[in-house]
């Protein structure tokens, strides 16, 4: 159960980056704001509006992305910040109800960063793996410890095919 989940926390910690520092391998919201890269949107406070939230998306949607299949990423801490977000003064609906941000669902991670949320359509986000599987069980080079090492290897890749289906938002002050 552990090493799924290990290769599952690497490959978000890839994806979910906000920034390509040492690495090689990083998903669309570490090009945030450059050539090339997705859309970057500052935020005018610390937590989003509806109103910002909704820009993401129609920017999404002007580049001709069907936001229907696009999900919002953020951290659980700007979730919960979000669940306590009235839409409006009479309904009793919040921004955030049932993981779902404008009817569209929200994924959580801390990779993304504290006050930084993401928008697309992962259908733009090609990734896989290629060439062989290792995986190794070493009990020796650990054996002062009385500890197993398990090693996997694997080739794992990503290339955002259109940054337009992606948006990154980011508070103010915030340095995604």
């Amino acid at each position: 159960a552990e090493m799924p989940q290990a290769v599952a926390d690497k490959i978000n910690d890839a994806l979910f980056a906000t920034d390509k520092a040492g690495r090689v391998v990083y998903g669309p919201f570490a090009t945030a704001g450059e050539e090339g890269g997705c859309v970057k949107q500052t935020f005018a406070g610390a937590v989003p509006t509806r109103k910002e939230l909704l820009k993401m998306k129609a920017t999404v949607a002007k580049a001709g992305i069907d936001t229907s299949t696009c999900c919002f990423v953020m951290t659980e801490t700007t979730k919960a910040e979000l669940e306590d977000v009235k839409v409006d003064s009479g309904s009793g609906r919040f921004l955030c109800e049932n993981d779902r941000i404008l009817g569209l669902p929200v994924f959580c991670t801390d990779v993304i960063g504290e006050g930084n949320i993401g928008f697309g359509d992962w259908v733009y986000q090609a990734s896989g793996f290629f060439g062989a599987m290792n995986f190794v069980v070493d009990p020796y080079s650990l054996s002062l410890e009385d500890s197993t090492r398990f090693v996997l290897n694997t080739d794992f890749a990503t290339i955002t095919l259109r940054p337009e289906a992606f948006v990154l938002g980011v508070k103010t002050g915030g340095g995604a």
